[in-house]
């Protein structure tokens, strides 16, 4: 009896209709995820990706390995580890986002970041929401009350780098084994763990996660 995975592989071949409505529905979201891991602000070039990553996957789909609907879903992963390795390297250069990695906001920077008036910084200070301190006779907020204020999801992993987003994203969302990841990204395991746990604790120091790694 012929499996699901292989059934699908072989309809997609055929161009039998409905077959890539049911691939995207298979695999499309966890692409997505991928992507954005990479490019948080889902932009032009976010599209660019997920659309390549697909078709990629779909013109290699003859060497797929249909023997499980883990293995369908493992060889749609790697595509996308080689689709960004080959046609936009750019994201993967990306580095962190400098804001991202400021510890403190001048009374200025804070206004325009949140939009905030005079009245309203100064009622979130009263109330405790966001934290003042005194440092060569200026006043500052802690970078880390914004951040938690701004409530913006998507730039949350800004202070890492595309690179050390996507090794996160295949571990921990994706539960890509990091000899695996190794293996698709061209690093060794050892490489992996150390920029996994880098990472991690650049999120912790930016308040991004609240415990430290065990």
């Amino acid at each position: 009896m012929i499996s699901q995975p292989a059934r699908l592989v072989s309809d997609l071949l055929a161009a039998n209709a409905g077959s890539v409505n049911a691939f995207m529905k298979r695999f499309g979201q966890e692409v997505v995820d991928y992507a954005t891991a990479l490019i948080p602000a889902r932009d032009g070039a976010f599209e660019s990706l997920v659309e390549d990553i697909l078709v990629d996957a779909l013109a290699q789909i003859r060497a797929a390995d249909t023997g499980s609907e883990e293995a369908l879903r493992r060889f749609v992963l790697e595509c996308a580890c080689r689709t960004l390795r080959a046609r936009h390297k750019q994201v993967l250069a990306q580095g962190p986002d400098a804001r991202a990695l400021k510890t403190s906001y001048r009374h200025g920077e804070v206004l325009s970041e949140l939009n905030m008036t005079e009245a309203q910084l100064a009622a979130a200070v009263s109330e405790g929401v966001i934290r003042a301190f005194r440092e060569d006779d200026t006043t500052k907020f802690r970078a880390e009350d914004l951040r938690a204020l701004m409530k913006r999801q998507s730039g949350s992993l800004a202070c890492i780098s595309a690179a050390e987003r996507e090794l996160l994203c295949l571990q921990f969302r994706l539960g890509i084994e990091p000899e695996v990841i190794a293996r698709w990204t061209g690093l060794s395991p050892a490489e992996v763990e150390d920029r996994t746990e880098g990472a991690c604790r650049a999120l912790v120091r930016a308040g991004v996660l609240s415990e430290s790694l065990g």
